[in-house]
């Protein structure tokens, strides 16, 4: 009689624990599988990420180029090579309205023009007609847009 009962409790004892097992495996897999949808990525933020380090570029160029143009240094023409390859690659994924598509063209043109080196005039058109422009587009797309997929 003693072993009946003893068999029933262990019986139902490993029911239950496999039964706890089988659930925290489900709810496992189940955490799994959703957190892995959860954290992907959205179309529109994958471009940001394919232009990061050339967004990083150009940030970095520009305040390079402002702070040597605020002491009077000269700046390499091989500076403003770099930031049109930059521009080259970044511009297609920024918004497309007229007016920033009006300034990524004069920050191209100007920025190929200075890296076959630059004249005092070149430089104030390029910091007046790209540099100012420029910058201002970055905060609108930083505060009202993101960059767009490809």
């Amino acid at each position: 009689m003693f072993k009946k009962i003893f068999k029933k409790r262990v019986f139902s004892l490993s029911l239950r624990v496999f039964y706890f097992l089988f659930l925290a495996l489900f709810v496992y897999i189940f955490s799994f599988g959703t957190s892995q949808t959860s954290s992907s990525v959205p179309k529109e933020y994958i471009a940001n990420y394919k232009i990061s380090s050339d967004r990083e570029k150009i940030q970095q160029l520009l305040v390079e180029i402002e702070s040597a143009n605020k002491i009077g240094a000269e700046i390499p023409a091989s500076k403003f090579g770099d930031l049109n390859s930059s521009f080259n690659s970044i511009f297609q994924y920024f918004p497309q309205d007229y007016d920033f598509k009006v300034v990524y063209q004069q920050c191209l043109t100007l920025s190929q023009d200075l890296s076959f080196g630059y004249t005092y005039n070149k430089l104030v058109s390029f910091m007046d007609n790209c540099y100012k422009p420029f910058k201002q587009i970055l905060d609108k797309i930083n505060t009202k847009y993101t960059v767009q997929a490809k």
